[in-house]
């Protein structure tokens, strides 16, 4: 028996070796090729004219970060130098209509030659957009060389990219000299998230414009600024703003940017743009959803016939992702970006940017419909698809009058804001983290984040992407509904605060509450939360993410009978009233700087009774992941640990089935043995 039993496991013991010394093999065959390839492809010189010492010097570059084992730098480089070049997939931009913009040019038409002035700056503030840059720089460079590279300069501020943009960056320096072009790079440690956002953004901008403001007398006093964010342009559209600027005799110039959300793109910088009546140019409906978002310009209706014509029009503020304005404001009035002063409503720097502009006497901005960009050369391709390119804008155009616009000198009345933080009475504010509305009269709960978290948190930015991918809102998907977002300066630092729609109790909550009675939610409540958590999580992964943390712990019910409510007195009556305890140190010395001077309990709930009436929301997104770029780790209490991250170190989106098969066992069954011993832990 032993004899017969081996020699089948014999077979298969020989079988497996041999498998595994081809797979071996195979393997470093590969890695021999992909390396000898590569050694071949860093040979490549630098375009641009590079003396040959220079050439030689680039092709021993070595090896230093992932981008050279996937493209190297001067193949980049070579992309953006060469518009025929076809290394990377770009977006294919048209030849453009150079009749149109030959007067630009210095020594023709209205542009005067002889004073070796710049008249042109270009400005980038670029990280971590290593896939634009063979169409964004590329398109700067055809620019340049259209308007002469004399007579323009670029000033790029890089913001410690680890995709290989900075690489790509420094590669490009050498050319862009050989090019005659004046070049502007720096690496800036100013980060965002870390502080007041704005504040940050508007440092960043700011650094973009140094070489111009710190040395004025080597620009033309109207030099144009040509400000453009990381997106796919072409070569006509920023000449079509530059023609715009002087074509209108206007002080600032914008493009439409895009996002691409099926079924079509809609319009992107709805944070930043005004018309000129001082709304959004779309809609924004209280649960922040984007189904109005087609209608652009809804009460505006000359913008909005503008707008379909494909004529510019004037708004209060702009910037959608590419903008051209004068350089006059910043060398004689010293406009700076900036953010929000005290007693000054919340605003991006672009904005408050036009802001100043209006009241420094430049009120002539204007919004050029026929560029049309996106922040990526798939997107973009999408987005001029269906809005138009600019050469096919103009074709039409001939004697027509109605081209110019009809200035207005006279500023909106009023502004909208997208933040409203006067209508939250914080003095109203419950333990809870409740909060009245004083706008709507309306119950909301807030969610206020560490200052660590910086201003934009992931969880936030994940809100938004879900947002703009439901056109009911973000209710109708069984999502916490995102009312409003501040920011709140305390001790410990700037907060982000979240405000959202009212929730009662979290599910597990309930459910304990019936065990512990020896009672069972009705089979139907089981069901419709079921069910919801179902549509809830397919939605979230439809728009391509994962939540990555669902337990029943993070589902909660609506609160719809209380959120209206008139009085604190009657919310308590449900939530429970308060527990609060001071704060003191055991030896009895003072707290240290930060720590708060109360505890309160967590809200108990003792009077909720419609769970069988109320909806659920599915709620805490800060460990959702956009699939395809799945974390290296996930926080999972110990009893829920999904298998593949105990068996294998790789899982995806399909970890949320698991937790929801378990969220629904626990709406049926008792949570002592699921939960006994159960620990938080990161796997």
């Amino acid at each position: 028996m032993l004899t017969r039993s081996w020699l089948p496991r014999k077979r298969l013991l020989v079988i497996t070796i041999a498998i595994a010394i081809i797979i071996v093999f195979t393997t470093l065959s590969d890695l021999h090729n992909r390396s000898s390839e590569l050694v071949a492809s860093l040979h490549l010189p630098s375009y641009g004219g590079s003396n040959t010492a220079e050439q030689e010097t680039g092709s021993q570059v070595a090896i230093t970060s992932l981008l050279d084992a996937q493209a190297p730098k001067y193949n980049y480089v070579k992309a953006i130098l060469d518009p025929k070049d076809e290394e990377f997939e770009r977006l294919l931009c048209p030849a453009p209509a150079t009749k149109r913009y030959d007067y630009l040019r210095v020594g023709q038409g209205n542009a005067e030659a002889g004073d070796k002035q710049i008249k042109y700056f270009f400005a980038l503030n670029l990280r971590q957009c290593i896939g634009i840059l063979p169409r964004l720089l590329g398109s700067v460079v055809e620019t340049v060389r259209f308007l002469g590279p004399e007579n323009c300069a670029l000033s790029i501020v890089e913001g410690h990219s680890d995709d290989g943009t900075r690489e790509v960056l420094d590669a490009l320096r050498v050319d862009m000299e050989n090019l005659g072009l004046e070049f502007h790079l720096q690496t800036s440690d100013i980060d965002p998230k870390q502080g007041d956002r704005i504040e940050g953004l508007s440092g960043l901008r700011n650094l973009a414009l140094e070489p111009l403001l710190n040395n004025s007398t080597r620009y033309s006093p109207d030099a144009a600024v040509v400000f453009v964010n990381d997106v796919a342009i072409c070569m006509e559209d920023m000449l079509e703003l530059v023609h715009q600027r002087v074509f209108q005799n206007a002080d600032m110039t914008c493009a439409m940017d895009w996002s691409d959300i099926d079924p079509a793109p809609i319009f992107y910088d709805i944070w930043i743009a005004r018309a000129i009546n001082g709304d959004t140019f779309w809609e924004i409906p209280p649960d922040g959803g984007w189904r109005f978002s087609s209608n652009l310009f809804w009460n505006h209706p000359v913008s909005r016939q503008r707008f379909d014509e494909h004529k510019a029009f004037q708004v209060f503020a702009c910037w959608n992702g590419a903008v051209v304005f004068s350089a006059k404001p910043l060398i004689e009035k010293n406009i700076r970006f900036r953010k929000s002063k005290a007693g000054e409503c919340y605003s991006g720097e672009p904005r408050l940017f036009c802001k100043d502009l209006w009241i420094k006497g430049y009120s002539k901005i204007a919004v050029v419909p026929s560029v049309n960009l996106d922040y990526s050369d798939k997107s973009a391709k999408k987005a001029k698809t269906l809005h138009g390119y600019v050469s096919d804008a103009v074709k039409a155009e001939g004697n027509d009058k109605s081209l110019k616009i009809v200035w207005d000198d006279k500023p909106p009345e009023q502004v909208k804001s997208t933040t409203q933080l006067k209508n939250y009475n914080l003095a109203n504010q419950t333990p809870s983290g409740l909060l009245s509305n004083e706008r709507d009269n309306q119950w909301v709960s807030i969610k206020i984040l560490t200052a660590e978290s910086g201003d934009k948190s992931r969880e936030l930015v994940n809100l938004h992407t879900l947002s703009s991918s439901s056109q009911e809102g973000l209710a109708a998907r069984y999502i916490v509904r995102l009312l409003d977002e501040f920011t709140h300066n305390g001790p410990n630092g700037t907060h982000k605060c979240l405000v959202f729609e009212l929730l009662g109790p979290t599910v597990v909550r309930i459910v304990e509450d019936f065990y512990g009675n020896d009672e069972k939610l009705e089979p139907e409540t089981i069901l419709r939360i079921s069910e919801q958590l179902l549509q809830a999580t397919a939605f979230i992964h439809r728009a391509g993410l994962a939540h990555g943390d669902i337990s029943s712990r993070n589902i909660a019910f609506t609160c719809s009978n209380l959120s209206y409510c008139a009085d604190e007195e009657s919310l308590l009556k449900v939530v429970g009233t308060p527990e609060v305890e001071e704060l003191a140190r055991i030896d009895g010395a003072p707290l240290q700087q930060g720590l708060p001077n109360q505890l309160v309990k967590a809200a108990d709930w003792t009077e909720w009774i419609d769970e069988d009436e109320e909806d659920i929301r599915l709620i805490d997104f800060g460990e959702t992941f956009t699939q395809g770029a799945e974390p290296e780790r996930i926080a999972q209490p110990g009893v829920l640990r999904v298998p593949e991250t105990i068996f294998t170190d790789r899982f995806d989106y399909r970890i949320d089935l698991w937790r929801v098969g378990f969220a629904v066992r626990i709406h049926e069954c008792s949570l002592e043995d699921l939960y006994s011993g159960g620990t938080n832990s990161v796997m």
